[in-house]
């Protein structure tokens, strides 16, 4: 068309039709020497924001610059961050040491009562028990079970139903210097019987509710019931106690061989329990509800009652969705497994 001149303009529309698009385009000069690559990054800013799309860009580039410079490497040695990602990564982000008290369990929890008494630290809606009152009890079993003969490092098998009375007894057993083995109703009766046996425990602690699951030649049974103990005085029984003492024992699954019980130490548990990552608030009101013979139950009993915070039950048995949402939102429930 005679007269017509033609530019080029690029469209915009304000959206984007991909979540991620990279659009690139060799350059050339007027004789068809290249001149380098233009192009540009369209992304949803509802996905997307600029320093995420920058970091990826920054990413690609410097994956290019590696390839290019070393051409005989292998792409799957190439390491796709750069260095100041590399950095963060595993020099920041790994920072994680932090100091680990050389107490034990109980030692620690004592502490605890000492700098807040009143403080809540153990509910089931219905009753609530303060830390002095908590450790009040605890002490209270402490006393019985060595009464019954339970000394430093034996095993003690505890097969209870969720509530405060759960939460005592483990307590008390640490402050006894006694190894807990949780068990579940759900096991058959050759696993407990396999556990019983594979630990030697010498007692097993159990309420009305789960003791139709032991097996008939169980060891010794303590019955006990799930509502707090009463205002009976006891002086925690003094016995030497070492961070590097068993805590507790839990059983794998069993599912490629017989189960294999993994001890666990005070030291263990306090390791986890005082992580800065479980410091502020977002831990104050945990949820007790994971079975005691799974693990998740550590982080559920210890860094509430290490921290100050409080330990929100679970009804017992089985729970489904409804019940949960009721406990969580009714008793204010701030973090859970």
């Amino acid at each position: 068309l005679p007269g017509l001149t033609i530019d080029v303009a690029p469209g915009r529309t304000g959206t984007a039709k991909f979540d991620l698009f990279f659009s690139l385009a060799e350059q050339r000069g007027a004789h068809g020497e290249p001149q380098g690559i233009a192009g540009a990054i369209e992304y949803s800013s509802d996905i997307y924001d600029a320093p995420t799309v920058q970091a990826l860009f920054d990413r690609w580039l410097h994956f290019l610059d590696i390839a290019t410079t070393h051409p005989d490497q292998p792409l799957n040695h190439i390491d796709i961050l750069t260095p100041e990602e590399h950095r963060r990564a595993v020099v920041e982000f790994n920072d994680t040491v932090h100091a680990v008290p050389d107490v034990s369990l109980g030692e620690l929890f004592v502490r605890q009562v000492a700098q807040s008494p009143d403080a809540p630290a153990v509910t089931d809606g219905a009753v609530t028990l303060t830390y002095a009152q908590l450790d009040a009890c605890a002490n209270q079993f402490a006393c019985e079970v060595v009464g019954r003969g339970v000394r430093p490092g034996d095993a003690v098998a505890v097969l209870l139903e969720r509530s405060i009375a759960s939460v005592t007894t483990v307590l008390g057993l640490m402050k006894a210097g006694a190894v807990y083995v949780p068990l579940d109703a759900r096991y058959p009766a050759d696993r407990i019987r396999h556990v019983l046996a594979d630990t030697g425990a010498t007692l097993v602690v159990t309420d009305d509710a789960s003791q139709p699951h032991l097996p008939a030649d169980a060891a010794d049974v303590l019955l006990i019931d799930s509502t707090p103990g009463g205002e009976e005085q006891c002086e925690a029984p003094g016995v030497g106690v070492c961070s590097g003492d068993a805590a507790y024992v839990m059983y794998t699954s069993g599912s490629t061989g017989v189960p294999k019980g993994i001890v666990v130490t005070h030291r263990n548990v306090v390791a986890l329990a005082l992580d800065p990552r479980f410091e502020g608030s977002a831990h104050e009101r945990v949820l007790l509800h994971s079975p005691a013979a799974f693990d998740a139950s550590t982080y559920e009993l210890w860094v509430p009652l290490l921290g100050g915070g409080t330990v929100v039950v679970a009804p017992a048995g089985d729970l489904d969705v409804a019940v949960l949402r009721q406990v969580i939102s009714g008793r204010g429930v701030t973090g859970l497994w």
